[in-house]
């Protein structure tokens, strides 16, 4: 694994892990839950390297080691999630946006290679950049919901040429519900696994036997 940073069109300093391998098939992005960091991703990333697939999971401005922006002034701010806007958090937007562009210029992947992965709030935008970038085929969205706006209308924008991966549990309050309204409004190709007792975003991956196999079997999918 390699620590790589790179700046938003903002200027906020976003750290990742870069996870590369020799001739990668594909590269897969990270987008990790609050409050979670990139590190959530390390074992299924890990998992991918033996399935020739590179990845990148980011730590989103104000999260992990994203904690940095310059200011007007060069003077150096530290970014806290926890005193956010919801104009703040609509700029994680622009940490994606970042993160796409450095898998393309830095290490060449074209977006028919790219895959995206997201949990929670990195679910919603996982959605959200599928919907910007129809060239990017493939994304799985771990427990995403309406949780500061709405999201179905990012999963009626999907083509019927990508492919969305969703799963939901039945602990985690009225999850179930809303990522199956979602299923229910995307016209994409589509699949929906609902756990009994999995816990919210990647906390499934830990919990339950099968979905880390799964959600890698699905990513290594072309």
């Amino acid at each position: 694994m390699q620590k790589v940073a790179f700046v938003t069109s903002d200027g906020v300093r976003i750290v990742g892990n870069y996870y590369p391998i020799e001739n990668p098939r594909a590269v897969v992005l990270f987008l990790h839950m609050m409050p979670a960091t990139k590190e959530s991703w390390d074992t299924l990333a890990r998992t991918l390297q033996e399935k020739d697939t590179a990845s990148l999971a980011i730590d989103l401005r104000g999260h992990g080691e994203s904690a940095e922006v310059k200011s007007e002034k060069s003077k150096v701010k530290r970014l806290d999630y926890k005193t956010f806007t919801y104009e703040d958090r609509q700029r994680h937007e622009l940490d994606v946006e970042a993160a796409i562009e450095w898998l393309q210029q830095e290490q060449g992947f074209s977006l028919d290679k790219v895959r995206l992965a997201g949990a929670s709030i990195g679910a919603n935008l996982t959605l959200q950049a599928l919907a910007m970038h129809r060239e990017i085929k493939q994304g799985v969205a771990l427990s995403p919901g309406n949780y500061r706006g709405e999201v179905k209308p990012l999963a009626e924008k999907l083509q019927l040429d990508q492919w969305i991966f969703y799963a939901t549990s039945k602990d985690d309050g009225t999850n179930v519900k809303e990522v199956e309204e979602l299923f229910a409004a995307t016209k994409a190709r589509k699949e929906l696994k609902i756990y009994e007792n999995g816990g919210h975003g990647t906390t499934m991956l830990e919990k339950t036997d099968d979905l880390l196999g799964l959600v890698a079997q699905f990513l290594e999918n072309a």
